[in-house]
């Protein structure tokens, strides 16, 4: 993945409830926009093509909350999903894209809010997830092909930034 994707900005949203204060059930969906790198991105410039990646991914989650009503509340989650990533390119005549999607098998989180009211927190947090891709789709020019990918493996994301957490 390191030679096609280079880093990405993403944006998460979580979404659920707190049936316990300290646990929070839920939701999450999240995209990521990129460019090209590797031999992927020596092609791209090589051939003055527009590249540029983006990601979807989306499943349900669990976070504990260790002082869920303090001031500062560190926290930890799991959560597992599906995932696509796709690389697009286009140079005016040619136009292509290659996606790929599978299962996200792990995707845990950490992190450090602070509360800036009782309705507000922001605060570091980190992303690593674990994922495997099983379906392959390619189009060139508007023609479309599928299939399922034989030899698969194991890749991962990370994610390090900072949140925004709405009624914490």
């Amino acid at each position: 993945m390191s030679n096609t994707f280079s880093g990405e900005v993403p944006l998460l949203v979580d979404i659920g409830w707190k049936p316990l204060p300290a646990l929070f059930v839920g939701a999450y969906a999240g995209i990521g926009f990129g460019g090209a790198a590797g031999t992927s991105g020596q092609i791209c410039d090589q051939d003055d093509i527009t590249c540029i990646t983006l990601s979807l991914r989306g499943g349900i989650e669990a976070q504990y909350h260790f002082i869920p009503n303090g001031w500062m509340n560190p926290w930890v989650g799991y959560g597992i999903g599906i995932e696509s990533t796709a690389f697009s390119g286009s140079n005016g005549a040619t136009t292509y894209s290659v996606a790929a999607a599978g299962w996200e098998l792990g995707h845990f989180m950490a992190g450090l809010d602070f509360r800036l009211s009782r309705a507000i927190g922001i605060g570091p947090m980190v992303d690593f997830s674990v994922g495997q891709y099983s379906a392959l789709a390619v189009n060139l020019n508007g023609q479309s092909s599928s299939s399922s990918i034989a030899n698969r493996a194991l890749h991962e994301w990370l994610f390090v930034g900072a949140r925004l957490v709405v009624f914490p």
